[in-house]
């Protein structure tokens, strides 16, 4: 008889952990061959060239070993900042809503279906990017893994606690929303991994009590939060390794670019000039937020960009209202996809010409129902 229920209960737990494994892997392995597929692997595409014509300025960029970037990475960085919105979503949603609600299941299909959308405007025209598919393939495992494990607990226990507690968050809930906020806030300018969840995951326990009401939801919570802070610690310190081994010593947070028009008097120590050459300048900028905040400020101060880390595209974003008009003159709609928590607004996905970043920035001024999000800086 003994011998019969441990059987079972090993089989049952086995059970268990297989349901765990297809919840968490599932849509990963059936959505990378989707997206290698897209993005037709086995195509040797020569790389785009730099347009630049001013031979001295060409010869001073050739001394600068990370000045070149891949324009198919001006793409292929949307499905990672997608990952950022997707936080940023779940962090305003929880201001006015139980973690129960939010669509998880929904943001794993939305990453994928970027990832894809992505492929099908680089393939045939760039080569294949090995490093940056790695990384989209491997934080897109991840980024589903959470999702998923994350959706079907809110779907089943978190529910359930939910039911039985009262409509007014517990000290947890009200932490774990203040967290995901300054979590989202951060992935903006600094990658994931450097996150203090360690400090978060002490705070978690210091700066909430032991017992209040709604006792049941207020411990379920916080072992909840525990697993996923815990979790969070290990799998960073593994991340950073990766991306030490794969990135070394690289000045990977700069970008170069070649513009007309750059004055001394808008140099900062995230905008610096490196070179002057006649009426030529060759500027290194802060990547990320800060490059995406400060180029529309600069075309706006007459500043005209000549390339981009040697290319000529460039992607941007914009938030609007799903029946908007997206037709440029000097940007090309490319796709959208809807912003799973505010019906009626979309993600659009904009290629624009680097020598009319300018231009496409003044005729979307007058569009008052679309407003500008992000531009991807390769």
């Amino acid at each position: 008889m003994d011998r019969r229920r441990s059987r079972r209960g090993w089989s049952g737990f086995k059970l268990f952990i297989w349901a765990v494994v297809i919840i968490a892997l599932g849509p990963s392995l059936v959505n990378l061959p989707r997206v290698w597929v897209t993005c037709r692997v086995w195509e040797d595409v020569p790389e785009t060239e730099s347009i630049l014509d001013d031979e001295t300025m060409r010869a001073a960029i050739q001394k600068i070993p990370d000045y070149y970037r891949p324009e198919s990475k001006t793409y292929l960085t949307l499905p990672e900042w997608y990952i950022v919105y997707s936080t940023d979503e779940y962090a305003a949603f929880l201001q006015e809503h139980r973690s129960g609600e939010f669509p998880y299941f929904k943001a794993v299909g939305q990453y994928w279906q970027s990832y894809v959308d992505v492929c099908r405007e680089i393939k045939g025209r760039y080569p294949f990017n090995s490093d940056s598919q790695f990384t989209l393939g491997f934080i897109g495992i991840s980024f589903t893994a959470e999702n998923m494990l994350k959706g079907a607990y809110e779907g089943t226990l978190g529910r359930v606690t939910e039911w039985i507690s009262s409509d007014t968050p517990t000290e947890e809930e009200i932490f774990a929303a203040q967290v995901a906020r300054d979590y989202g806030e951060f992935l903006h300018m600094t990658p994931w991994y450097f996150f203090p969840f360690k400090e978060t995951l002490q705070a978690l326990w210091t700066e909430t009590s032991m017992w209040g009401p709604d006792p049941i939801r207020k411990w379920e919570r916080k072992l909840a939060l525990t697993v996923e802070y815990g979790g969070k610690i290990l799998y960073a310190g593994f991340t950073n390794l990766g991306a030490q081994a794969t990135y070394g010593g690289a000045d990977v947070e700069k970008v170069y670019a070649i513009t007309s028009g750059m004055t001394t008097d808008l140099v900062s120590d995230d905008l610096e000039i490196m070179e002057q050459i006649d009426d030529l300048q060759l500027i290194r900028i802060t990547r990320f937020e800060y490059f995406s905040d400060t180029v529309p400020g600069l075309a706006e101060r007459d500043v005209q960009f000549i390339e981009i880390a040697g290319n000529d595209e460039i992607l941007f974003t914009l938030i609007g209202s799903q029946d908007a008009d997206y037709n440029f003159e000097h940007g090309t709609y490319l796709f959208d996809l809807p912003i799973l928590t505010q019906p009626g607004l979309t993600r659009v996905s904009i290629k624009v010409r680097v020598a009319d970043i300018g231009l496409f920035l003044q005729e979307l001024k007058g569009r008052s129902n679309i407003k500008f999000e992000h531009m991807y800086d390769y």
